[in-house]
């Protein structure tokens, strides 16, 4: 933990599920800020909030991991305002577990 303590982290995905449980676990390890990027811009913004009132420092983005030119914008702009980031947790993902794997269609198969 260690490496945590005074860190600057970026989760992908980090708005809900293990993503989540892992940003708050490193900023109560003592990380110095925790950025979020997820898909889901209202559990984002949720999230921040709630973390925002027990005193930590969080900044979220709305970033769809799949489009490099969202990627691209988010982290030129964590490089201007931090510096970068010592920690990634790239937990972005999806999950088409809500049917049979023959019910799936190949755009499923593709986009999971």
């Amino acid at each position: 933990m260690s490496q945590i303590k005074t860190a600057t982290i970026l989760i992908t995905g980090g708005a809900s599920g293990i993503g989540k449980l892992m940003g708050e676990l490193c900023l109560q390890e003592g990380a110095k800020r925790l950025l979020i990027w997820d898909i889901d811009r209202k559990k984002t913004e949720e999230l921040a909030v709630e973390l925002l009132a027990k005193g930590f420092e969080v900044h979220t983005y709305h970033v769809d991991v799949s489009n490099l030119d969202e990627i691209v914008m988010a982290a030129n702009d964590i490089k201007q305002k931090f510096g970068g980031i010592d920690l990634l947790f790239n937990n972005a993902g999806v999950i088409a577990g809500n049917k049979q794997f023959h019910q799936h269609t190949h755009k499923d198969i593709d986009f999971t």
